[in-house]
């Protein structure tokens, strides 16, 4: 009876080597397959929690990069339009020395309709849209914001004339509605737009604090002038160009002296003016820089957050591997040990 017993004993313990054996084998082999070295938090709660905070900062990062990338690539379509626009006014700066000199009145109306053009393709390039939003619009993105007043051809920005706008302390610009008594009013559609690159976003009551996030808008305004000089002269240099076309079209033969005068300051207006538009534009490309340089940050982030996840939950494949094939020859040698004990452990019981 003994010795019964003794049998059933080894047959249990190793029914239960066995079942470890397998399970071992089994959790191995689902390392290597999944690459994970377990599945609940509970098999290992403080790398599981760990995991779960990376994941978390890995969560922000994507968002940091994704924002910066489309922020970037915006960038570089502005800095492209700008390109193509200051190749415009160098052009016409060439034209207007020609103009000056050259009293044929032919080649007076090819430089009219020459000017004429140039303004069709500067407004066309103010209205650029990239994915579905005006790059130079400000907070508009419903509709095109440079229009030409139909009267004199001046430049408007959201419907207001850009020679009356005018520029607060703050940086926000307002005009005097003159159909409303010379009213204060804010220049429509044209709030700062801040997004979140992971500067630490904080607001100051209902607004975000500009120190903490990347503003990207681009306002008409600041890119080409606005108001008038002390002179009672514009400052956009599209007026230039309109008040550039209307000399040349109303004086299509030799140009008085007068008019020879006038063209001369409009040339080293639009000179100047150009200069400052290239300021714009090296400001543009400095953020495109900076923008470059965060991405790059944040992909080494990234990179980081993903060697820690796998240290916390990765599986060490070549170690899983070694294990596996360990575990799957402890099961063998169990099943061909099995063939001797089982069936001679039942004989005994039968008995």
């Amino acid at each position: 009876m003994s010795m019964r017993v003794t049998n059933r004993a080894s047959t249990r313990n190793y029914l239960r080597y066995l079942n470890n054996a397998l399970y071992n084998q089994q959790n191995t082999m689902g390392q290597v397959q999944s690459g994970y070295r377990f599945r609940k938090i509970s098999d290992n709660v403080s790398n599981g929690m760990k995991n779960m905070r990376t994941k978390a900062e890995m969560y922000k990062t994507n968002i940091y990069k994704d924002n910066v990338d489309s922020i970037k690539d915006k960038l570089d379509t502005v800095d492209t339009t700008m390109d193509s626009i200051y190749g415009i006014f160098t052009n016409l700066g060439t034209m207007i020395n020609k103009a000056v000199s050259d009293t044929s009145a032919p080649e007076r109306g090819v430089y009219a309709q020459a000017s004429e053009s140039a303004q069709s393709q500067v407004l066309q390039l103010l209205n650029t849209q990239y994915d579905n939003q005006y790059l130079f619009g400000g907070s508009n993105n419903y509709t095109a914001p440079f229009t030409q007043d139909a009267k004199t051809g001046e430049l408007l920005y959201n419907h207001v004339p850009v020679d009356q706008i005018q520029q607060r302390d703050d940086g926000s610009y307002y005009y005097k509605d003159a159909k409303n008594g010379g009213q204060v009013t804010d220049v429509p559609m044209n709030e700062k737009v801040y997004m979140d690159i992971g500067l630490g976003l904080r607001m100051s009551g209902p607004n975000v604090d500009p120190s903490s996030g990347f503003d990207v808008t681009y306002s008409g305004p600041d890119m080409l002038g606005f108001g008038k000089d002390k002179d009672g002269q514009t400052n956009n240099i599209f007026n230039v160009i309109n008040d550039l076309t209307t000399t040349l079209k109303s004086s299509p033969g030799v140009p008085s002296s007068a008019e020879g005068t006038h063209l001369s300051e409009l040339g080293k207006k639009l000179q100047d003016m150009s200069k400052s538009f290239m300021t714009q534009r090296t400001q543009v490309g400095a953020k495109a820089n900076f923008l470059g340089t965060l991405s790059d940050r944040l992909n080494s982030t990234a990179d980081m957050l993903n060697q820690r996840m796998s240290s916390l939950v990765g599986t060490d494949t070549a170690k899983a591997s070694t294990e596996e094939a360990t575990d799957v020859s402890i099961t063998n040698a169990l099943y061909r040990m099995g063939s001797s004990i089982i069936p001679t452990s039942l004989m005994d019981f039968l008995k």
